[in-house]
């Protein structure tokens, strides 16, 4: 199912697909062979010839077609010269589906090239028809003679520029697929589309300065699912009280994307002058579930039909950059459950501002990216599956966290289930606050990217039971990270190129010898480029580990706990990789001895790392041992001579320095 409740896939049991190729029999011939064509079964109705494989000179069409007029659907998957494509058309005449996709770039001219020429009389039955053509702009105009046609697929057509003129004479066309690179190249729509009554798939509308003009689409009422209107910005005046798209009650997504323009001097304009009477023209119909604005350079206001869209489950503002108040119709939608705001520098939040914050309904999802002055937004308290802030202000989650909760068992963001911060200069102290146990109860992943927001993480943040993942990147000013062990949940922690971070702050030991904090059951942890590193939890329960340019304290010291009966420390450590570990000196032998289920050990650049000790030996799960740029460890475990061979000579897989030496 997709994001709108449509099925998009289907999946069949290969016994049910095994038995309808039994009961068709010769009825569906599959093969990878051009020489069936020489001579079809006189059954066959269904020809399917799949991949060039190993295709051998021989290997070709011929002179000879048998019984080709009794096949009605081929689809070709070979590469077939210009002469075979027009021998294998002329004597297919009654195909009613007809498929060819040629993998050679260089042979699609000669595709394309055959139907130049070739009759489609011939083909009055065709209702089916799909090929790429890579490397041409146009099609021939030919093909609007096939006016049974149903189906249109273009859909690997990458270089494809305009459609054939005399659309319009493809009267029962229901489908036509275009690929989506077409927005980029695509110029227009040929005129007379909008006497195409039938059509239900148009995933692209460009309206043209010369040619296609937005009121083609008044008549294609039977369009459904996605469309996207391209180049708005060449609209001509809109006629007072034409709408082109309110009866259209089986679209479902709509995209209207204004286009890019640039004047004489360079910048960026827009060159309709007629945004209002637009807006009106594109009024849609109440069922939409999904909209979409994009590239609109004048101050977008939304206009007064949107919030009589009560289905809309989905909103975007994209590349708006002239954008600086959103209408309070936003807020009014009953069913958003997803908002998307992207690249709107000038953005600042909803026009009118009441004493009392307005909020957003139901909203399930929200992403702002982009967006440095949007304050002035809505609460979302009801958000519960992620939410995305990337180079925008903290100030609307803020101001959501300290919500009062509008019942005693519902609070704000208590449904929420991934966080991600990225590229943010705000203080992370705008969301500390007394009482946070009841916001973010439910949070699964917290990703937080380039972020400069104070020394110190709060504890806000990192406080659910929930968290299974934390990831925390590029983050250059933070020093310190909440008692992270107090997550009974988390499985993987993963911490990059943050060098300031000196570890994760807790109540400070006693005495020397009091149990340094662990964590309970994480199974995943990498390190990297954290210098300082070095209070951070034990954690004995891992079994990925990578350290990588960090402190090998927190490694030694959980190599070095207590082993007890019931508890091995790394007993689980399947994969371990050291990296840049500067000052790493040794490994300590009695906790090597506990590493029962390593499966990889991977040692990059460690100059101090000096020896393999004897308790290698009992590594007997030990697969894989690659070491690299370590010069002592190059010295000892030298292949047959070296002091440390003894110690690993039963790994299966070694590698030194590139040197495979065993495996």
């Amino acid at each position: 199912m997709d994001g709108l409740g449509n099925m998009s896939t289907c999946t069949m049991h290969d016994l049910m697909h095994d038995l309808a190729g039994w009961i068709a029999g010769e009825k569906i011939i599959v093969t990878s062979s051009l020489t069936i064509l020489k001579n079809i079964p006189s059954k066959t109705r269904h020809l399917f010839i799949m991949g060039d494989g190993d295709q051998r000179e021989e290997d070709h069409v011929g002179d000879g077609l048998g019984n080709a007029s009794q096949v009605r659907t081929l689809v070709c998957w070979k590469t077939l010269t210009r002469n075979e494509v027009q021998q294998v058309i002329n004597n297919f005449i009654r195909l009613r589906v007809l498929r060819f996709v040629c993998r050679d770039p260089d042979l699609d001219w000669s595709i394309l090239d055959a139907f130049t020429s070739i009759n489609f009389d011939k083909l009055k039955h065709l209702r089916f028809l799909a090929f790429n053509c890579e490397g041409r702009k146009g099609l021939p105009n030919s093909i609007s003679n096939l006016v049974n046609l149903q189906v249109l697929e273009l859909s690997a057509s990458k270089s494809l520029e305009e459609l054939p003129k005399d659309i319009e004479k493809l009267v029962n066309l229901k489908h036509l697929e275009l690929d989506a690179v077409y927005a980029g190249y695509g110029t227009h729509m040929p005129k007379g589309i909008g006497k195409l009554k039938f059509l239900a798939r148009l995933p692209m509308f460009i309206v043209g300065k010369r040619s296609s003009s937005i009121d083609e689409l008044k008549g294609l009422n039977a369009l459904c699912g996605e469309l996207t209107i391209r180049d708005l910005g060449d609209a001509e005046s809109p006629r007072t009280g034409v709408y082109v798209l309110n009866e259209k009650q089986h679209l479902q997504s709509l995209v209207l994307d204004w286009g890019r323009y640039y004047d004489v001097d360079g910048d960026v304009t827009s060159l309709s002058i007629h945004h209002e009477g637009i807006w009106e023209m594109l009024k849609p119909h109440l069922n939409l579930k999904k909209l979409a604005i994009q590239r609109s350079y004048e101050v977008v206001k939304i206009p007064n039909w949107l919030s009589g869209l009560t289905n809309l489950v989905e909103f975007s503002l994209q590349d708006c950059e002239q954008c600086e108040y959103l209408a309070p119709q936003i807020q009014q939608m009953p069913s958003l459950k997803r908002l998307t705001i992207r690249n709107c520098p000038l953005l600042k939040g909803i026009e009118e501002e009441d004493c009392e914050w307005p909020r957003f309904r139901c909203l399930a999802d929200l992403r702002i990216h982009s967006c440095p002055r949007l304050t002035r937004l809505p609460t979302f308290p009801t958000v519960e599956g992620e939410l995305k802030l990337v180079a925008v202000s903290l100030a609307p989650l803020a101001r959501t966290m300290k919500m009062k909760s509008s019942s005693a068992l519902v609070h704000p963001l208590s449904k929420l289930t991934k966080l991600s911060l990225e590229t943010i200069d705000d203080d992370f102290e705008s969301l500390s606050y007394h009482d946070s146990s009841s916001c973010l109860v439910s949070l699964q992943e917290l990703r937080i990217w380039r972020c400069r927001g104070g020394v110190k993480l709060p504890s806000s943040l990192c406080s659910s039971a929930s968290l299974t993942l934390i990831r925390l990147k590029e983050c250059e000013m933070v020093e310190y990270l909440p008692p992270l062990h107090g997550l009974p949940s988390l499985k993987e922690l993963t911490i990059r190129n943050c060098p300031n971070l000196k570890g994760c702050w807790w109540k400070k030991k006693e005495r020397e010898d009091e149990e340094w904090p662990r964590f309970p059951c994480l199974l995943a942890l990498y390190i990297e480029d954290c210098p300082n590193l070095t209070r951070i939890p034990l954690f004995p329960t891992v079994e990925r580990l990578m350290l990588e340019r960090t402190s090998s304290e927190a490694l030694v010291r959980t190599l070095k706990m207590q082993r007890t009966a019931l508890d091995r420390p790394l007993s689980n450590l399947k994969n371990l990789t050291l990296w840049g570990m500067n000052e790493l000196e040794f490994l300590p032998e009695e906790g090597l001895c506990n590493l029962t289920s390593l499966r990889n050990f991977e040692i990059y650049s460690c100059p101090k790392l000096a020896t393999l000790p004897p308790a290698m030996r009992h590594l007997t799960s030990l697969y894989r041992l690659y070491i690299r740029d370590c010069p002592q460890l190059t010295i000892r475990c030298g292949k047959g001579e070296g002091e440390d061979w003894p110690n690993i000579s039963h790994i299966p897989r070694i590698t030194l320095n590139f040197n495979k030496l065993q495996g």
